[in-house]
């Protein structure tokens, strides 16, 4: 009785309807029944014969092909920027000093003292040998890289 009263407090119009979408409920087979499951056929195979395996082989042709490209471009470009740079990377030889100067403000990279006394590098360097917190060495590094370092403050 006291689960019927909370039925109806909760539900005065009496318990909702059951829901429509559900699906019936499963019986389970008495013991001693026999069940048969069908499973649905494997999709057939498909067997292009000849055709099936040529287009197999021109697939991997045409992979083959295409990496031998890429290898070769890869090539060409590496071959054309030294050929195109080379003459500016033949001034970044090892222990040679330049200036690096930007094209848009024609001053040049230089070491400074901050404020607070650490060394920085400033883009309003002048040019000049005389310079000489505007001088870099150069360290070539080999297949078109170099790295400049400065000595600044000069080592006596």
């Amino acid at each position: 009785i006291g689960k019927k009263k909370n039925m109806a407090a909760k539900y005065p119009g009496g318990p909702p309807p059951p829901y429509q979408g559900a699906p019936p409920p499963y019986h389970y087979p008495m013991a001693g029944t026999t069940v048969i499951v069908q499973q649905a056929p494997p999709p057939p195979r498909t067997n292009h014969g000849i055709l099936g395996s040529l287009t197999k082989d021109l697939n991997k042709f045409g992979r083959s092909v295409q990496k031998e490209l890429d290898a070769a471009g890869n090539m060409i470009r590496s071959e054309y920027n030294q050929h195109n740079y080379g003459p500016v990377m033949e001034n970044f030889v090892t222990g040679n000093q330049v200036q690096l100067v930007s094209k848009a403000s024609g001053r040049c990279l230089q070491i400074v003292q901050s404020q607070s006394g650490q060394l920085v590098v400033d883009g309003t360097g002048n040019l000049g040998q005389q310079v000489f917190n505007a001088l870099w060495t150069v360290i070539n590094e080999g297949s078109n890289q170099s790295t400049p370092y400065s000595q600044y403050p000069r080592q006596k």
